[in-house]
């Protein structure tokens, strides 16, 4: 875990990460679009020899109180053993309807793309 916007716990179990936010009482978007956000940040630590060029598909299902989840977008990795570093890259909002932001920490050569 990097940082996460209120308190909350998380499990890993089967290949998933499940947070809990307890009692955050986020405020409607539509009283106060700013503050009726929340977010968690982590990390994952590949193996990348075990996956050679699998895909990591991620995806989250947002459950607020008793109702049924909200279910966002599909976002794939595709991990490639590759001895050329690439930058950092950033991609928000996501998920995104009219468009997204795109930063990149550095300018590399992936093969034959540069980036």
């Amino acid at each position: 875990m990097i940082s996460h916007s209120h308190n909350c716990s998380f499990t890993i179990n089967d290949g998933a990460i499940y947070w809990v936010f307890r009692n955050i009482n986020l405020p409607d978007s539509t009283a106060n679009e700013s503050e009726s956000h929340s977010y968690a940040m982590y990390s994952l630590i590949v193996d990348r020899a075990a996956l050679g060029r699998q895909e990591i598909i991620g995806q989250a299902s947002i459950i607020f109180d008793y109702e049924s989840p909200l279910v966002t977008n599909q976002v794939y990795h595709q991990v490639i053993n590759s001895s050329k570093k690439a930058g950092v890259l950033k991609i928000w909002p996501n998920p995104a309807r009219t468009g997204a932001t795109i930063t990149i920490a550095a300018r590399r050569d992936i093969n034959g793309y540069y980036i």
